[in-house]
């Protein structure tokens, strides 16, 4: 039965063959917890899979002085030695929220894009 084409008897027995499953305790137990294992609310997370990635991106444009017309952007970056410092200042307040997170995470390097191309 292929999955993208399902007519509504199909739905109808696959969803009521979950529901029977489930109440009849088919699939209950986790094979990430054994069995007679209750969570305990006192006892920390544990922290499993991979780290959390973060690569940020700062898009920005240099404004190209144009005559009678409004050329700037609304934007605090108008130059690359801005765009420059703001990607500085987004790597230090990610670096240091990484740091106070519960989890880990990996912070890449800021990518700064100029076009949309």
């Amino acid at each position: 039965m292929p999955y993208n084409n399902i007519n509504r008897r199909e739905f109808v027995a696959l969803t009521t063959a979950g529901v029977a499953g489930q109440i009849l305790g088919f699939g209950t137990s986790s094979p990430a917890q054994p069995k007679g294992q209750d969570w305990d609310p006192s006892k920390p997370p544990v922290c499993t899979g991979k780290a959390l990635t973060v690569q940020p991106v700062l898009m920005y444009r240099v404004a190209e002085k144009r005559e009678a017309t409004s050329w700037k952007s609304w934007g605090g970056v108008q130059s690359d030695e801005a765009a420059g410092a703001e990607a500085q200042r987004i790597s230090k307040e990610l670096s240091e929220l990484s740091s106070r997170c519960e989890f880990s995470v990996k912070v890449l390097p800021v990518i700064k894009i100029k076009s949309t191309s």
